[in-house]
């Protein structure tokens, strides 16, 4: 998935937060090499990958990146660029169910699956 001109000439000029550009070029670069439709990332994938985390560490914050990654994503949800779902799984006999959230670009097609 490329990464998009209206991410370039809309999105860029208007996101004023490091995390929430990190976290979005980072999906541009996972959902590129995911096959298939639609095209989603988990969150527990996103807090176990090392490479993004890594990238939102900042030198004399004392925040975890996790906190950061967590930031990312929710600037990214209130400016309409992700998509989120949760996504309740219950296994048979296991009275707690897990809860999974899912994160997509907001386009047309990710939107049929959302709704």
């Amino acid at each position: 998935m490329p990464v998009p001109e209206v991410f370039f000439t809309v999105l860029l000029p208007e996101i004023e937060d490091s995390a929430e550009l990190k976290v979005t070029l980072h999906l541009f670069w996972l959902l590129a090499q995911k096959k298939g439709n639609p095209r989603c990332v988990s969150g527990n994938d996103l807090r176990a990958d090392h490479v993004l985390l890594r990238s939102l560490k900042r030198r004399g914050d004392p925040r975890p990146p996790e906190e950061r990654l967590h930031q990312g994503l929710e600037l990214a949800l209130a400016r309409g660029t992700l998509l989120r779902i949760h996504l309740r799984l219950v296994s048979e006999g296991d009275e707690q169910a897990e809860i999974i959230d899912w994160y997509f670009f907001n386009t047309p097609r990710s939107r049929k699956v959302v709704n």
